[in-house]
């Protein structure tokens, strides 16, 4: 006779690329109604015995290989990629066999759980297809019952797919760092040993499971909006807007209208940031300072709600401002500019290797042992300037204006003031060499200080305008700071949907890592020592003519722009 079985077959499973395959979805009550047997041959109506069916599974458990990985999954670390067969070995060894999934009688509440959640998946921003499994018939004689080790199968196969949910909930699926050389995020995977222990004691499942996803307060309405759009709500809601509400300023040529966003589009790129908040910190602090880069847009938020938002100038595509966390630690008013290497190899150096002084003429300063020193009494053609200080006093016309507010960190990234207020005007602001640059810092200031040390506005005020130079304020409750990319936003307070245009393209970028498509991710490569050699080599080369390099005098940039100190020492 022939008889049916409930066969799970997994398809393959990948936890770095997050590639979980399968045919349909199970069909959980079939299953459950099949009896089973001990040993699992044809014919007999023998209920299987717990013993037997935990001598399946760790037989299936020793059977295990470990999942080959690629070149990508091989380059992160095994925190990123945690072995997953070793860890569901260690795990049902301890438990002798015993199942989290399934019994003598198919699948428990446990699995009905989890094909539940798992299936929801697209509600959360996920592909469902990455959870689904199929259940095979098998041919035999006798009665149609399954066998002990078909349950193992399907135990093994639900545990992979729990862990697969587990990984993707928390950003699993793309390492952020593939996608650019300015995202310094590291995921909050958990370990695959805990989330199996988890699952095991856990009172509520699908609580458990629902909570592995971002509990930010963004991210819930990024959701909220998600499902009020995929199951009909106002497609028209939401369409791109120019950040930060400003008029492009100048005489430019009116640009082609663009066309409304579908609502495919709209779901499309929700998803997309779901899936950078993924990569977030769990833990934003209850006050917190956030720039949001896209929007040109910095906020200080406690409690949920916001109590400052204010302009903000960013990086250029060429020079993006980063993505990190960090923690606010203090304010320095009337600040000196130190220049970094960037701008002294690529801006400086052409000039001095040409016998110019750049330098002096701009109103900066060269230390030499910590003294300052003449720049034309240095021979730039062996000297490094990269081992040289080069700096701009305090005054009216330095970079960083009255004040910048510093939370210490390896890509040398601060906030601070400007003496370029017209750039503010701008719909699209992104003119500085990565810093972030405050329209009304004083303000800003003014707030912080408020919440950090308890100052009021006037002692604020006071030390800002006639304070002395290079005035260090350390916070007594130090604020954690995120530089985010949130190309889609909601208001909290009007949850009101807005996209702004992805300016670095991180969204474009990720949507295509998602989907395998690696090759197409052309990331901003920069390189100081690369453009120290070829600057040098570019100077000698050329110091018999006219070079491309700079103008008379050595005061130029390199790539011929007459403007470009007006530019750069506007910047950071």
């Amino acid at each position: 006779m022939v008889f049916r079985s409930a066969v799970l077959v997994f398809a393959g499973f990948m936890l770095a690329s997050g590639n979980a395959l399968a045919e349909a979805p199970v069909a959980r009550d079939a299953v459950r109604a099949i009896p089973v047997s001990n040993d699992g041959q044809p014919g007999t109506s023998e209920r299987i015995s717990a013993e037997a069916l935990a001598e399946a599974v760790l037989a299936r458990v020793e059977e295990l290989k470990g999942v080959k990985a690629g070149a990508r999954f091989a380059k992160q670390s095994k925190a990123q990629a945690p072995d997953v067969t070793n860890a569901i070995r260690a795990f049902y060894r301890m438990r002798q066999g015993g199942p989290l999934w399934v019994s003598a009688d198919g699948l428990n509440d446990n699995a009905d759980t989890l094909i539940a959640v798992t299936s929801d998946a697209d509600s959360w921003g996920l592909d469902p297809k990455a959870f689904t499994f199929a259940a095979a018939a098998k041919a035999g004689g006798g009665d149609a019952l399954p066998t002990a080790g078909a349950l193992a199968d399907q135990e093994l196969a639900l545990t992979r797919i729990a862990l697969t949910y587990a990984a993707h909930a928390r950003g699993g699926r793309v390492d952020p760092v593939d996608l650019s050389n300015d995202i310094f995020r590291q995921r909050p995977l958990i370990a695959p040993a805990s989330v199996l222990t988890d699952i095991a004691v856990a009172e509520d499942l699908k609580a458990y499971l629902v909570g592995l996803h971002p509990q930010h307060q963004q991210f819930k309405l990024l959701q909220l909006a998600y499902l009020k759009l995929r199951d009909g709500g106002d497609a028209a809601a939401g369409d791109e807007a120019e950040a930060a509400d400003a008029k492009p300023q100048g005489k430019k040529k009116r640009k082609a209208k663009r066309k409304p966003m579908t609502r495919e589009q709209k779901l499309r790129r929700i998803r997309l940031n779901m899936e950078m908040w993924r990569w977030m910190p769990e833990e934003l602090g209850a006050t917190h300072v956030i720039a949001n880069i896209p929007a040109f847009k910095v906020r200080l938020n406690r409690d949920g709600q916001t109590i400052f938002e204010e302009r903000v100038v960013v990086g250029k595509y060429t020079t993006q401002t980063p993505l990190f966390s960090d923690v606010m630690e203090h304010i320095i008013f009337r600040p000196t500019w130190g220049v970094p290497n960037s701008i002294k190899v690529r801006e400086l150096l052409p000039g001095l290797l040409r016998g110019g002084d750049p330098i002096s003429r701009k109103g900066l300063r060269l230390q030499v042992r910590g003294r300052d020193a003449n720049p034309r009494s240095v021979n730039w053609r062996r000297a490094d300037i990269r081992n040289y200080t080069v700096y701009q006093p305090s005054g009216p016309r330095n970079a960083l204006g009255n004040v910048k507010f510093m939370f210490p960190n390896r890509h040398a990234i601060y906030m601070h003031d400007t003496p370029s207020k017209h750039l503010f005007k701008r719909s699209t602001r992104m003119y500085s060499h990565g810093c972030i640059r405050i329209r009304n810092p004083q303000n800003f200031a003014k707030v912080l200080l408020k919440t950090a040390n308890d100052w009021a506005a006037d002692q604020t005020a006071q030390t800002y305008k006639r304070g002395p130079n290079k005035e260090q304020v350390n916070f007594d409750a130090p604020i954690p700071v995120h530089l985010i990319y949130a190309t889609a936003w909601v208001d909290p307070k009007t949850e009101k949907l807005s996209f702004f245009k992805d300016v670095y393209k991180h969204e474009r970028h990720l949507k295509f890592a998602l989907a395998g498509d690696y090759r197409k991710i052309r990331k901003v490569r920069r390189s100081v020592s690369a453009d120290y050699q070829t600057i040098r080599a570019s100077v000698r080369a050329r110091s018999s003519s006219q070079s491309w390099l700079f103008n008379s005098g050595g005061g130029s940039s390199s790539g011929g722009n007459k403007d470009w100190m007006k530019n750069v020492f506007n910047s950071d």
